[in-house]
């Protein structure tokens, strides 16, 4: 049986996290050819942790005191840079030890460097020569970025990776440039493997009824035709343009109110722009909802601003359950979902009025929004579960036979 150590900052709301679960939960599947073990860098969160596998052991780098003395460090750190930073490198060894004993005591066939964060695997690398493959995946644009802002670390932790795993075809461009300037193209394979969704789980979450807007005393999805956008309110998600975009929309007389469900630092100014605007009728804030799937399939349209994404699971959402999408082709992931343009709407980066037509030409143009719906079940085939297990399982056993 092969032995497969998959190394994790901490289980924390997120999206690679959600991933991670998923392709967890694959593995699990496999407990007969695969010994996994999951190594959470932090213990802190620990959001899902009991949809993984029990056949998947979990262990922990820090302890949940430590982990939150870390992140405590961290926040406080321009307040007495050498001070906090002499504790967050201790954390960093303590991990770097637990690591070295493990390695030591075990022998695994391949080793899975999922995300980066606060902690991550690249501190162990730096240090310590690994005989084990190791492969990264790559979850967004900012990630590459950060490589390329330090190339006293990244380059030398890059010469122990066997393989860089991009989650879109667009991303995997980025990171062959990338290793092209560190001269590490003919050492490292750089690879392409979607995010699987769960489209059971999907569908079944869809027809709960609850947890809805509280409409007419029944606490339920409005049946009233409505514009959708799902993400954390953060700058780059760009929900404020969005609000202007559909200020526009409303003059040009659309009919469907916009929901915005998220929560972040930017829900105050977004809620200022819709006072600002006098759409507090029709522009409707919604909070944070742990299962917006129902909002996802009564939807007319999804809409996405964001400067930045990486593959974003709310696109593949709505449109599994039958939602058309309009979005800016920002880096990395809608150019990927939609084909360049094939399975929805692809407006370029800035292109605000482009943008504004296109929304307005789906919702007064029957033919045309049925076009996409149409389309819409070739599209997500390439996302389904079933198809990225096989691809995922035949990614690792190339990696592990490789080292053979």
């Amino acid at each position: 049986m092969k032995k497969i150590l998959v190394v994790h900052p901490a289980l924390v709301l997120g999206g690679a996290e959600s991933v991670l679960i998923d392709f967890l939960k694959i593995l699990g599947k496999y407990s007969d050819q695969y010994n996994v073990e999951l190594l959470l860098l932090e213990n802190r969160q620990n959001h899902r942790i009991d949809e993984i596998p029990f056949s998947i052991s979990i262990s922990y780098g820090l302890t949940g005191i430590e982990s939150e003395f870390l992140i405590y460090c961290i926040n406080h750190m321009n307040e007495n840079p050498h001070y906090f930073e002499s504790w967050r490198h201790g954390c960093i060894n303590k991990v770097n030890r637990k690591l070295s004993k493990k390695l030591t005591e075990q022998h695994y066939d391949l080793i899975i460097d999922f995300q980066s964060s606060e902690l991550h695997f690249g501190d162990y690398l730096f240090e310590h020569h690994v005989n084990v493959p190791v492969i990264r995946w790559c979850h967004g644009k900012v990630h590459i970025d950060i490589w390329r802002g330090n190339p006293d670390f990244y380059p030398h932790i890059f010469r122990q990776y066997a393989g860089i795993i991009s989650i879109a075809d667009e991303m995997k461009t980025l990171v062959d440039s990338y290793l092209q300037e560190i001269n590490l193209h003919d050492k490292v394979q750089s690879m392409r493997l979607y995010n699987p969704i769960d489209e059971y789980s999907i569908h079944q979450k869809a027809e709960f009824r609850g947890g809805g807007y509280l409409l007419g005393g029944i606490f339920d999805v409005s049946d009233e035709p409505f514009l959708l956008h799902v993400s954390r309110f953060s700058s780059v998600k760009n929900a404020l343009e969005l609000v202007d975009i559909y200020a526009v929309l409303k003059h040009k007389g659309i009919q469907e109110k916009l929901y915005l469900i998220g929560e972040g630092d930017q829900s105050p100014a977004i809620k200022a722009r819709i006072i600002e605007l006098g759409l507090e009728n029709d522009c409707i804030m919604l909070g944070r909802k742990d299962n917006p799937m129902p909002f996802m399939k009564k939807a007319k349209l999804f809409l996405n601003t964001s400067l930045d994404e990486g593959l974003p699971t709310v696109f593949l959402e709505a449109m599994e359950l039958g939602t058309p999408v309009v979005s800016y082709a920002c880096p990395t992931g809608p150019r990927d979902i939609l084909d360049n343009g094939k399975y929805g709407a692809l407006i370029p980066m800035g292109e605000q009025q482009t943008f504004i037509e296109k929304t307005y030409e789906l919702l007064t143009t029957p033919a045309l929004y049925q076009h996409y719906v149409d389309l819409l079940p070739e599209a997500m085939t390439r996302f389904h579960q079933i198809t990225i297990e096989a691809q995922f399982i035949d990614l690792i056993e190339h990696f592990i036979k490789k080292e053979e």
